[in-house]
Protein backbone atom coordinates (compact mmCIF):
# COMPACT_ATOMS: atom_id res chain seq x y z
CA UNK A 1 0.00 0.00 0.00
CA UNK A 2 0.75 3.35 -1.02
CA UNK A 3 1.20 4.44 2.86
CA UNK A 4 3.30 1.55 4.04
CA UNK A 5 5.47 2.01 1.20
CA UNK A 6 6.24 5.69 1.80
CA UNK A 7 6.98 4.91 5.84
CA UNK A 8 9.69 2.19 4.42
CA UNK A 9 10.99 4.80 2.00
CA UNK A 10 11.44 7.04 4.64
CA UNK A 11 13.36 4.32 7.10
CA UNK A 12 15.95 4.16 4.80
CA UNK A 13 16.20 7.51 4.32
CA UNK A 14 16.75 7.93 7.75
CA UNK A 15 19.56 5.27 7.87
CA UNK A 16 21.23 7.07 4.75
CA UNK A 17 21.00 9.99 6.61
CA UNK A 18 22.57 9.22 9.58
CA UNK A 19 25.27 7.54 7.75
CA UNK A 20 26.35 10.91 5.74
CA UNK A 21 25.10 13.44 9.01
CA UNK A 22 26.94 15.93 9.50
CA UNK A 23 26.83 19.70 11.49
CA UNK A 24 25.88 21.72 8.88
CA UNK A 25 22.33 22.21 10.18
CA UNK A 26 23.67 23.55 13.55
CA UNK A 27 23.04 27.39 13.55
CA UNK A 28 21.86 30.00 16.77
CA UNK A 29 18.19 30.47 16.85
CA UNK A 30 15.96 32.29 19.28
CA UNK A 31 13.75 30.34 18.62
CA UNK A 32 11.14 33.29 19.01
CA UNK A 33 11.21 33.42 22.36
CA UNK A 34 13.21 33.74 25.05
CA UNK A 35 17.48 34.59 24.99
CA UNK A 36 18.87 31.49 24.48
CA UNK A 37 21.71 30.38 27.37
CA UNK A 38 24.78 29.39 27.25
CA UNK A 39 24.95 25.89 25.33
CA UNK A 40 21.38 25.73 23.67
CA UNK A 41 22.59 24.85 20.58
CA UNK A 42 19.17 25.21 18.48
CA UNK A 43 19.58 23.36 15.28
CA UNK A 44 17.66 24.42 12.02
CA UNK A 45 16.95 22.14 9.91
CA UNK A 46 14.31 19.10 8.52
CA UNK A 47 13.75 16.25 10.68
CA UNK A 48 11.88 12.96 10.63
CA UNK A 49 11.81 9.56 11.84
CA UNK A 50 8.98 6.28 11.94
CA UNK A 51 7.36 6.10 15.50
CA UNK A 52 3.95 4.39 16.36
CA UNK A 53 0.84 5.62 18.09
CA UNK A 54 -0.77 3.77 21.49
CA UNK A 55 -1.77 0.98 19.48
CA UNK A 56 1.30 0.09 17.86
CA UNK A 57 0.50 1.69 14.21
CA UNK A 58 3.07 3.31 12.30
CA UNK A 59 3.56 7.48 12.11
CA UNK A 60 5.68 9.40 10.09
CA UNK A 61 6.95 11.99 12.06
CA UNK A 62 8.71 15.84 11.11
CA UNK A 63 9.63 18.38 13.41
CA UNK A 64 10.65 21.55 10.96
CA UNK A 65 13.17 24.04 13.47
CA UNK A 66 13.29 27.64 11.25
CA UNK A 67 14.92 30.28 12.89
CA UNK A 68 13.36 32.63 14.71
CA UNK A 69 10.22 30.34 14.86
CA UNK A 70 8.91 28.18 17.52
CA UNK A 71 9.47 23.99 15.69
CA UNK A 72 6.51 22.55 14.11
CA UNK A 73 5.68 19.02 14.45
CA UNK A 74 3.95 17.27 12.17
CA UNK A 75 2.40 13.77 12.17
CA UNK A 76 0.86 11.45 9.35
CA UNK A 77 -0.59 7.84 10.80
CA UNK A 78 -0.74 4.70 8.24
CA UNK A 79 -3.78 6.43 6.43
CA UNK A 80 -2.00 9.23 5.68
CA UNK A 81 -4.26 11.77 8.01
CA UNK A 82 -1.99 14.61 8.94
CA UNK A 83 -1.76 16.61 12.21
CA UNK A 84 0.53 19.49 12.53
CA UNK A 85 1.60 20.89 15.84
CA UNK A 86 3.30 24.25 17.37
CA UNK A 87 5.86 23.87 20.24
CA UNK A 88 5.75 25.81 23.31
CA UNK A 89 8.28 28.29 24.65
CA UNK A 90 11.47 26.31 25.97
CA UNK A 91 11.55 26.26 29.50
CA UNK A 92 14.47 28.58 30.81
CA UNK A 93 17.55 27.18 32.05
CA UNK A 94 17.95 24.08 29.25
CA UNK A 95 20.94 23.75 28.68
CA UNK A 96 19.72 22.47 25.42
CA UNK A 97 17.15 23.43 23.21
CA UNK A 98 14.17 21.34 24.49
CA UNK A 99 10.63 21.99 23.39
CA UNK A 100 7.21 20.42 24.93
CA UNK A 101 4.45 19.67 22.09
CA UNK A 102 1.17 20.08 24.15
CA UNK A 103 -1.28 18.76 22.14
CA UNK A 104 0.68 15.45 21.17
CA UNK A 105 2.36 15.37 24.38
CA UNK A 106 6.04 15.02 23.18
CA UNK A 107 9.31 16.48 24.56
CA UNK A 108 12.06 16.65 21.63
CA UNK A 109 15.38 18.42 22.79
CA UNK A 110 18.07 19.21 20.03
CA UNK A 111 21.40 17.02 20.53
CA UNK A 112 23.97 16.67 17.81
CA UNK A 113 22.37 16.61 14.00
CA UNK A 114 18.96 14.90 15.90
CA UNK A 115 15.89 15.77 17.75
CA UNK A 116 15.39 13.01 20.62
CA UNK A 117 11.40 13.08 21.71
CA UNK A 118 10.06 12.08 24.69
CA UNK A 119 6.78 10.28 23.53
CA UNK A 120 3.80 8.47 25.81
CA UNK A 121 4.76 5.50 23.29
CA UNK A 122 8.76 5.92 24.24
CA UNK A 123 11.63 7.60 23.05
CA UNK A 124 12.07 8.49 19.33
CA UNK A 125 15.21 9.69 17.71
CA UNK A 126 14.46 12.44 14.53
CA UNK A 127 17.24 12.60 12.24
CA UNK A 128 17.92 15.47 9.94
CA UNK A 129 16.35 14.96 6.53
CA UNK A 130 18.15 16.93 3.43
CA UNK A 131 16.15 14.29 1.33
CA UNK A 132 13.12 16.81 2.09
CA UNK A 133 13.98 19.54 0.28
CA UNK A 134 11.08 21.19 -1.57
CA UNK A 135 11.54 21.53 -5.70
CA UNK A 136 12.58 24.66 -6.98
CA UNK A 137 9.17 25.82 -8.74
CA UNK A 138 5.40 24.85 -8.05
CA UNK A 139 2.99 23.20 -10.22
CA UNK A 140 0.94 26.24 -11.12
CA UNK A 141 -2.72 26.01 -11.80
CA UNK A 142 -6.26 25.87 -9.65
CA UNK A 143 -6.33 24.08 -6.41
CA UNK A 144 -10.15 23.50 -4.48
CA UNK A 145 -11.04 22.73 -1.09
CA UNK A 146 -13.85 22.75 1.13
CA UNK A 147 -13.59 25.22 3.99
CA UNK A 148 -16.13 26.93 6.24
CA UNK A 149 -19.01 24.74 4.77
CA UNK A 150 -17.77 26.63 0.85
CA UNK A 151 -15.68 25.50 -2.05
CA UNK A 152 -12.49 27.69 -2.22
CA UNK A 153 -9.88 27.75 -4.80
CA UNK A 154 -6.49 28.01 -4.65
CA UNK A 155 -4.78 29.87 -7.96
CA UNK A 156 -1.16 29.20 -7.81
CA UNK A 157 1.68 30.26 -10.83
CA UNK A 158 5.34 28.62 -11.11
CA UNK A 159 6.61 30.98 -8.67
CA UNK A 160 5.15 30.85 -5.88
CA UNK A 161 2.10 33.66 -6.25
CA UNK A 162 -1.09 32.50 -4.84
CA UNK A 163 -4.71 33.66 -4.60
CA UNK A 164 -7.65 32.30 -2.52
CA UNK A 165 -11.13 33.01 -3.51
CA UNK A 166 -14.44 31.51 -2.45
CA UNK A 167 -17.46 32.50 -0.04
CA UNK A 168 -17.50 36.43 -2.03
CA UNK A 169 -13.97 37.14 -1.23
CA UNK A 170 -10.58 36.52 -2.22
CA UNK A 171 -6.63 37.10 -0.75
CA UNK A 172 -3.28 37.11 -2.07
CA UNK A 173 -0.83 35.16 -0.91
CA UNK A 174 2.80 34.18 -1.93
CA UNK A 175 5.07 31.40 -0.75
CA UNK A 176 8.72 32.18 -0.83
CA UNK A 177 11.94 29.97 0.39
CA UNK A 178 12.47 30.55 4.67
CA UNK A 179 15.17 32.90 5.46
CA UNK A 180 17.46 29.70 7.08
CA UNK A 181 16.07 26.71 5.46
CA UNK A 182 16.03 27.41 1.78
CA UNK A 183 14.50 23.79 0.97
CA UNK A 184 11.45 25.08 2.86
CA UNK A 185 8.50 27.74 1.11
CA UNK A 186 6.71 29.74 3.64
CA UNK A 187 3.58 31.25 2.86
CA UNK A 188 2.89 34.65 3.88
CA UNK A 189 -1.23 36.63 3.37
CA UNK A 190 -0.86 39.78 2.11
CA UNK A 191 -2.20 42.80 4.24
CA UNK A 192 -5.58 43.00 2.48
CA UNK A 193 -7.17 39.45 3.74
CA UNK A 194 -10.52 39.92 2.75
CA UNK A 195 -10.77 35.92 3.16
CA UNK A 196 -9.53 36.42 6.85
CA UNK A 197 -7.05 33.43 6.18
CA UNK A 198 -6.40 32.47 9.57
CA UNK A 199 -2.45 31.82 8.57
CA UNK A 200 0.06 34.08 9.76
CA UNK A 201 2.79 31.37 8.76
CA UNK A 202 2.22 28.79 7.01
CA UNK A 203 4.56 25.95 4.95
CA UNK A 204 3.32 24.31 1.83
CA UNK A 205 4.44 21.74 -1.17
CA UNK A 206 3.03 20.31 -4.36
CA UNK A 207 2.47 16.65 -4.09
CA UNK A 208 2.55 14.43 -7.10
CA UNK A 209 1.02 10.54 -6.83
CA UNK A 210 1.06 8.51 -10.02
CA UNK A 211 2.80 10.36 -11.82
CA UNK A 212 -1.21 12.03 -12.18
CA UNK A 213 -2.82 13.34 -9.31
CA UNK A 214 -1.64 16.89 -7.96
CA UNK A 215 -2.34 18.35 -4.97
CA UNK A 216 -0.95 21.25 -2.63
CA UNK A 217 -0.42 20.10 1.17
CA UNK A 218 -0.06 23.27 4.16
CA UNK A 219 1.45 22.38 7.59
CA UNK A 220 0.02 24.77 9.69
CA UNK A 221 -1.11 24.27 13.77
CA UNK A 222 -4.64 25.60 12.22
CA UNK A 223 -6.42 22.34 12.59
CA UNK A 224 -9.92 23.63 10.97
CA UNK A 225 -8.27 25.41 7.36
CA UNK A 226 -7.73 22.83 4.86
CA UNK A 227 -4.67 21.01 4.63
CA UNK A 228 -4.84 18.99 0.84
CA UNK A 229 -6.14 21.46 -1.89
CA UNK A 230 -6.34 19.07 -4.83
CA UNK A 231 -5.60 20.18 -8.53
CA UNK A 232 -8.21 20.64 -10.58
CA UNK A 233 -8.14 18.79 -14.41
CA UNK A 234 -6.79 21.14 -17.29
Amino acid sequence: MKNYSRLLCLMLGLVLAGCNGSDKDKSTDSGNDSAIHPGQAALTGVYRAVAQDAAGNPLEVQLIAESGRLPLLTVWDDRDHQRSFRAKKRAAGQEQATYYFADIHYQCQGQQNAFVCDTPEGTTRLAADSSSAQDAGFVAGEYQAAWNGQLYTLTLDALGNARFSGGECESAARFSASDSLANLWVMTVDANNACHLPLSQAYGATVVDNDTLFSFNFQTEVTYFPQVWVKVAG
